[in-house]
């Protein structure tokens, strides 16, 4: 694997040897990533392409994610309680700057979805300034101190954007600032179960208050602490949300809450031609890549009735029918974090709507991925890593072989990395878990 020049400066000045001034402040040594089967290695909720660096010693990574062939790299924040995960930075030192200035951003309260115990809390800006990482971490983006210090909220939400520092997550700080309003803040089963509504609904209008009957608005007032006021659409700024969303789609093209939250907005516009582009490109993401939690889209897709992707949720519906289902943008190149286009939308969206869509996509990414591995390696890795970490699979000891698949498959596709990582993850596996 040839390191990032930042994480060859990180091991060699072994700044990974003291503790950091964020969230994220223990870092893995050398010693250990050089063992035959890290300890700090989760398979298989882990996808196969992670490297953990830094830990928030509450279960969550920041991880070295290994890219397409044997190109560019970045570094995201996995979360362990759900398995999703999204790019910090793209690299190790613009990660660490995000962490530390998180608390100053916009939409910081929710930078977990459901935190699994209290958080460390982040040293203030003026005293990881003075911390070698960050002084480091500086260095390597080429950005100012100065720049990072000063503004909060918003201005430094703006200020990063157009530094391209973090890009990604900063955006979706800024897409959860604008769609927050005091109903998501209390809406919850409880609620929806006094008023005599489906969690399901409630879920929707708590997401985007523009959905919310005028009816309904009266008496959640007459129930709860709230004010018609406090359920005004006005409190939600859905311009940015598409802003952000178009930008990350077009930026992050294997991330699904781009492409679903632009496409949601087409939806409601009536757009519906644009709208199915963006939900089948969308379709071919990683639901662990979705965010669904943090920014409220899990409403539709939280019935047992319902597929597990919002994108599917929405190309089931009639309204879709008469629509080709093909992305109408010019996604930034292949990626073997997305399904490949060996598989027809047609057929992608027929394997994801039904019952038991998990089990069959698994079993059909796989097979489809057997018949290609000969004449084109390549496709079949990205079918291998959809059939185990599209949705997940079942039962875990399906993750064995997918694993073993997948690195042959990289082997082929002469992806060196991808393929040594993958059999690292394979003897992970085998080693906690005897499988």
């Amino acid at each position: 694997m040839q390191l990032p020049p930042d994480l060859a400066a990180w091991f060699d000045s072994e700044l990974w040897s003291m503790a950091g001034p964020g969230e994220f402040a223990s870092a893995v040594t050398p010693q250990i990533l050089l063992d035959e089967a890290p300890g700090t290695i989760w398979p298989p909720l882990m996808p196969p392409f992670f490297l953990p660096l830094l830990t928030n010693d509450a279960g969550d990574w920041l991880c070295l994610r290994l890219r397409d062939a044997n190109g560019p790299t970045d570094v995201c924040h996995w979360y362990h309680g759900g398995g999703d995960w999204i790019p910090w930075g793209k690299s190790l030192a613009e990660a660490i700057l995000f962490d530390c200035v998180l608390p100053r951003l916009p939409g910081a309260d929710q930078r977990h979805a459901e935190p699994a115990e209290t958080m460390r809390p982040s040293m203030c800006v003026d005293e990881a300034a003075d911390h070698p990482w960050w002084n480091w971490a500086t260095e390597q983006v080429g950005i100012s101190s100065a720049l990072l210090k000063e503004p909060t909220g918003s201005a430094l939400a703006e200020m990063m954007i157009q530094r391209s520092v973090s890009e990604v997550a900063v955006r979706c700080q800024c897409v959860i600032d604008a769609l927050s309003n005091p109903l998501a803040a209390i809406a919850s089963p409880s609620l929806a179960e006094r008023c005599h509504l489906r969690w399901h609904d409630l879920m929707h209008w708590a997401f985007d208050l523009r959905q919310l009957p005028s009816g309904m608005a009266r008496q959640l007032a007459d129930q709860t602490s709230l004010h018609l006021g406090d359920l005004s659409p006005s409190h939600q700024d859905w311009s940015a949300v598409a802003k952000h969303a178009r930008e990350v789609s077009q930026q992050a093209p294997d991330l699904a809450w781009g492409h679903e939250l632009l496409a949601y907005d087409h939806h409601c516009a009536g757009d519906h031609e644009s709208a199915a582009g963006d939900f089948a490109a969308a379709l071919r993401c990683s639901v662990y890549t979705d965010q669904s939690v943090r920014l409220g889209t899990h409403w539709s897709t939280a019935r047992e009735s319902d597929p597990t992707k919002m994108a599917a949720y929405f190309l089931s519906q009639d309204t879709y029918q008469a629509y080709r289902l093909d992305p109408r943008k010019q996604l930034v190149g292949d990626s073997i974090h997305r399904i490949p286009d060996a598989v027809k939308d047609v057929d992608l969206l027929e394997v994801l709507s039904g019952p038991n869509s998990r089990s069959r996509a698994m079993s059909y990414f796989e097979c489809l991925a057997d018949s290609l591995v000969e004449h084109s390696p390549a496709s079949a890795a990205a079918l291998y890593l959809a059939a185990g970490w599209d949705q997940g699979a079942e039962p875990m000891q399906a993750f064995a072989g997918l694993l073993i698949k997948l690195a042959d498959a990289c082997e082929q596709a002469g992806w060196k990395a991808h393929a040594t990582l993958a059999a690292v993850h394979r003897r992970c596996l085998q080693t906690r878990y005897g499988l």
